[in-house]
This record gives C-alpha cells, structure tokens and sequence, in this order.
C-alpha cells in the first residue's frame, strides 16, 4: 500500500504493520519518519531492534534467520534494512520471501534512496508492495519551503511573520535540517511572541549548502539572484572548476540538441524523452529554451570550451570570472557578458 508522507502519522494510529518502505533522498524527512515508526512499534511491543545493512557486509542468510526467529518471551523484533544504492534482484527476491511469510514476531522497516516513478510499476516492486507500507518522500522545492517552514514553525508553537519566513527559507536554502534547527532555535530565544524579521536576521546563521545540481536548476530557470547565491557558495565552499564546468557543459549540450530537434519539428514529449527531460526538470529546461536562442547556446559552448582550456594550463586568465560571465549568460538570455 503506498501512501504519503503526511499520512504516515494517521496511518501508524492503526496496529503495526508488517512491513514498511521508506523511500527518498531528504535524509531530515526519512530519518524523521523512522523514528515515528520506532517510537510507535515500541508503544506496541516491539521493544528488540535489529539492523541490517546491503553493503559489503551484508549477509542474507544472517537477515533471513533474523526474520524467522520466534520469541520466547513475547517481546518482538522490528528489523530494520538500509538499502545503499540499487535495489538489486537477490535483494528484491529476499524481502518477497520475507514479507510473503509475515510473522507476528517481527516487522520490517526498509530504508532506501528515491524508487523513481517508472521503478514503482515494474512487476517485483508491485509484488512488495502488497505487503507493506510505502512512503515516498519527494524534496522540498525552494517554491514549497515557505510553507513547508510555516508548517515546521506550527508544530513547535512559534509564530514567524511572513518576510522573516521568507528571509529564513532563503538563508537555510534546501537545508532541511538546518531549517529545523533555526527554528527550534528560534523557539528557545522567543517562545511567546510573533518572531519578525529582525528576530530572524539577528539569530540565524548562513546554513544554506548547494551541489552543482542547484546550481543547474537556477540558471535553467533563469533566476539571477539565486543562481549568483548559489555560485558564490560553491566557490567558497571549495568546488572543483572541472565538475562545475561539466555540469554547464553538459546542460549546453542538452538544451542545443533539445532546440535543434524541437526546431527540425520533432515532437517535444519525443524530444525530451530521448533526452532523458523527466517531469521534475522539464519546466526548467522549457524557461532556458524559452529564453536563449540556438545561436546563443553555440557561442556559450565554446566560451565554455575557451574556459577548459584554462583549467588545463593552456590558457591565462581568471577562470571564476570566466565562470561567472559564462553563468550570467546561461541567465540572460545567452548574450555574452
């Protein structure tokens, strides 16, 4: 059965089941919803734990032995099972095995990585999924995150005005668990007031942390500001120039095939799935096709070429400062800077 995150809470009101999935790469929102599991198998007997790993140490004779021990004094076992990378066949055929013999002794918990949408039909996850729980956990987009701040800011009884929400979503951008932080701190310094903007900025920290990918989606989507905050922290914290230049490189690339297609009159949806364009990206990369031209992107890739070269030795000149023009470029609509 699969069901939404915000679910979870009314769904574990009802006995344990036998099985729950954890599935996302919002460590704060996973690590969160394993411990509400934990807390409630415990309230319910549950009181043994057991963890298991599928890394190099994984051993399945060892986790299947676990699953099929009875108790002799009616404690029971929760299981827990962190899955690193795939989900590989052998793994799959063992939770089947598992759950298809369900025991009143045990229930299982499954953490893993996001299990994307076309992952969720094919016939061994459907399979597991009649005997279990599953929760996806979708990140929280820079759009969302004021509200999902207001809502965080409720459940710990604090009130936070508008802008200060704003400023706040801005400073811990895309760190969730820094933005729990900020505001438990908040909580401790301000309990019984609205907390206004100058309570924010006088009390918080930088938190904000970002990997190329970030960065990939504010200049696909044009946004100036934040693509230049993003910049500057990946600068600051160290970046290498030659995986930031990949990035750009290959963003250059996709969107010049993806105009050149879509300009010859090939269908879009067939387009942006030969380019691997899924739902989470497409309206990104629609405002950067919207915005720059095809000639635009030409020039852009051998500025981008001028720039490895750099990197290289070959030639002199400040490489950040060639970065930062080819990026505000990427911005404005390809015009060179």
């Amino acid at each position: 059965m699969k069901i939404k995150a915000e679910q979870l809470k009314q769904q574990l009101k009802q006995p344990i089941a036998g099985g729950y999935w954890l599935s996302g790469d919002t460590p704060l929102l996973v690590l969160e919803a394993q411990d509400l599991i934990r807390r409630t198998a415990a309230a319910q007997g549950f009181t043994n734990r057991e963890v298991f790993h599928t890394d190099k140490t994984f051993v399945a004779n060892d986790f299947l032995q676990a699953t099929q021990e009875r108790s002799l004094f009616g404690d029971q076992t929760l299981i827990e099972l962190r899955i690193t990378g795939k989900v590989t066949e052998p793994v799959r055929n063992l939770l089947l095995e598992v759950l298809e013999q369900p025991s009143m002794d045990h229930a299982l918990l499954i953490t893993s990585g996001r299990i994307d949408a076309t992952s969720q039909k094919t016939k061994w996850f459907t399979q597991l999924e009649k005997h279990l729980v599953f929760v996806p956990f979708w990140p929280v987009t820079r759009e969302q995150l004021p509200q999902w701040l207001r809502q965080r800011a409720s459940s710990i009884n604090i009130q936070v005005a508008p802008d200060a929400i704003e400023y706040l979503a801005d400073r811990v951008d895309g760190n969730l668990l820094a933005a729990r932080q900020e505001l438990e701190k908040l909580a401790l310094i301000y309990p019984d007031i609205t907390i206004t903007l100058d309570h924010v900025t006088g009390a918080i920290s930088d938190s904000g942390r970002w990997d190329i990918n970030d960065l990939s989606t504010a200049v696909m989507q044009g946004k100036a500001k934040r693509t230049m905050r993003i910049f500057n922290g990946l600068r600051s914290e160290g970046v290498e120039p030659t995986l930031l230049l990949w990035r750009l490189t290959t963003d250059l690339r996709q969107l010049a095939t993806i105009k050149h297609q879509l300009e010859r009159g090939l269908p879009a949806a067939q387009v942006y799935r030969s380019q691997q364009v899924w739902d989470n990206k497409k309206g990104a990369v629609e405002a950067a096709l919207r915005r720059i031209p095809l000639s635009a992107l030409h020039r852009l890739l051998l500025r981008a070429s001028h720039i490895d070269r750099m990197i290289k030795g070959q030639e002199s000149g400040d490489i950040w400062a060639e970065f930062q023009a080819l990026i505000w470029s990427l911005v404005h609509q390809g015009e060179l800077f």
